[in-house]
């Protein structure tokens, strides 16, 4: 993108409005890669970067560079039955697979990103198979879970509220690629950043703490296995705060049902710079539970008064 054809963009060119991941976007959109809240090798940008692939192979596949390349997915075509004496199966897994083609198509710069991404993550989540003692054996993916479930639908809206050929969006694209590739953001002429755009936040605004943590688990208990959460049930909620007042630590209890059995659970809510940066539960203490980007963004802006 050149110069010239960022004239015309301002912080509010490219529309963000509820999107999960709000903050992030428009953070990566000015070039203010220092605020966007991701790593360039974390999963957060990587499902970020996967949701705009996808989402822009199907709205916006006449706007694809001329070198796109065929996005593909993985299928098995065979299986190894084992049986016992008795001709009993015991045992059933793919022994074969074949890679197809989608029929979409992607930005191959994108697309080689992502991929690249995807098989470190890949990694990271085998690694949790032979854990450290005292570990959560299943950490990495519980995170993964986490943010996943805020980027799911963030790119889809992201394309309904701002057109293919749009300047912004290209912008947004264009920096979406740089930070994955660790080159230098494009700014605005302005040098517009997160803190500008939203003058100040409402981070630091003194907030119902106990509406804070329940929209916290709420969205987080979307990715639980069994336990169901209670919405509105967060009780006892204690916080700790530094000297100059803002949170450092949210304690709290709250009920969850269980096949048809309530039980009681506490998480706690810990803090960086002012926002919620993990939520430790009581069934894996030492495990970081990534909070819901929406959710923070929305704490920001002081919508939990």
């Amino acid at each position: 993108m050149t110069a010239s054809s960022q004239a015309g963009l301002s912080p509010t060119s490219l529309k963000v409005d509820g999107l999960n991941f709000e903050s992030e976007v428009t953070a990566l959109y000015l070039g203010d890669f220092g605020n966007a809240r991701m790593e360039r090798d974390g999963s957060a940008y990587s499902f970020l970067l996967s949701e705009f692939i996808n989402a822009y192979s199907r709205i916006c596949p006449s706007h694809l560079p001329r070198n796109k390349v065929e996005l593909t997915k993985t299928r098995c075509i065979a299986e190894t039955v084992t049986r016992n004496g008795f001709g009993v199966e015991t045992n059933r897994y793919c022994s074969q697979y074949e890679t197809y083609g989608t029929g979409r198509y992607a930005d191959p710069a994108l697309l080689r990103i992502s991929s690249n991404l995807d098989a470190k993550l890949s990694r990271e989540v085998l690694g949790d198979i032979i854990p450290r003692q005292g570990s959560d054996p299943a950490a990495a993916s519980r995170r993964m879970t986490d943010v996943a479930l805020s980027a799911k639908g963030d790119m889809d809206r992201l394309l309904a509220q701002n057109s293919c050929g749009s300047a912004a969006l290209k912008r947004f694209q264009a920096n979406l690629e740089r930070f994955g590739s660790q080159q230098a953001p494009l700014r605005l002429a302005n040098s517009a950043t997160l803190a500008t755009v939203r003058g100040g936040g409402g981070a630091y605004v003194k907030s119902d703490y106990s509406k804070l943590v329940d929209a916290l688990v709420r969205v987080n208990a979307q990715g639980w296995m069994m336990n169901r959460y209670i919405g509105g049930s967060i009780s006892q909620v204690s916080v700790r705060t530094g000297a100059d007042g803002r949170p450092i630590r949210i304690n709290a209890r709250y009920r969850f049902n269980t096949l048809g059995q309530v039980s009681n659970g506490a998480v706690d809510v810990s803090f960086e710079n002012g926002r919620p940066k993990c939520l430790f539960f009581f069934d894996a203490p030492q495990t970081c539970r990534v909070p819901s980007p929406g959710v923070v963004t929305a704490y920001e802006k002081g919508e939990y008064r």
